[in-house]
């Protein structure tokens, strides 16, 4: 039951992956051509030597177009790396119908944004903590310096969030990690805005519950 589940959510995040930077299931238009996607080509059919040279090629590529995206540098080489972990594991997803820089570019908009979405919800959780665990001294810990605490305390919060009824994650994620409007999320979940937003509602209420029974968010 576990591979299956996990099969289907390969598959829908290649979907995503696809969709994200306009692919469709068609054969590459000449146009795209930017004189490397025949390497992505034999990516998709799992050549990790064509993988290497676009690596090579495009990595300080990707790293530029981050930092134009105002990337801290901290952070720069970690999501640039993401970006072509990504693009292995999900390499079956190329379709040819957009240039080489563009789908990385794509990936990287989507990783970069997925990030500053789970550091935005972190922060909330942190600094409106209930009563019973008081915030001592906030700024010190969302400071440059607190890279390690605040990604503990994202990936706290994301298995939290993992343990919400589906409706209520899905919610959440659309909202506070993805950055979508209320009234676009819902559409995005296809449902009516009402329904949406008591979602949303109840997924954040249910996640603060699960954090401080767990004292993720002590001091």
């Amino acid at each position: 039951m576990l591979t299956r589940r996990n099969d289907c959510l390969a598959q829908r995040s290649c979907r995503a992956l696809s969709r994200l930077v306009h692919e469709e299931f068609v054969e590459p238009c000449p146009q795209h051509d930017d004189g490397n996607i025949h390497l992505m080509f034999r990516i998709s059919r799992g050549d990790r030597q064509a993988f290497g040279q676009i690596y090579s090629k495009y990595y300080p590529v990707v790293k530029d177009y981050l930092s134009s995206l105002k990337c801290p540098g901290h952070s720069l080489n970690d999501i640039s790396q993401e970006v072509f972990t990504r693009l292995w594991k999900y390499h079956k997803c190329f379709r040819g119908n957009s240039a080489v820089k563009t789908y990385l570019f794509g990936i990287a908009k989507h990783i970069w944004s997925d990030k500053q979405g789970r550091d935005h919800l972190a922060k909330h959780f942190y600094l409106n903590r209930s009563p019973s665990s008081p915030l001592v001294t906030p700024s010190p810990f969302w400071a440059l310096g607190a890279e390690k605490e605040r990604r503990e305390l994202i990936e706290a919060i994301e298995e939290v969030l993992a343990r919400l009824p589906s409706g209520m994650q899905e919610a959440v994620r659309l909202v506070h990690l993805l950055g979508n409007s209320k009234k676009k999320a819902a559409k995005l979940a296809g449902c009516s805005d009402e329904t949406f937003r008591r979602k949303l509602r109840r997924g954040m209420e249910r996640l603060r519950e699960l954090l401080d029974q767990e004292n993720i968010l002590q001091a």
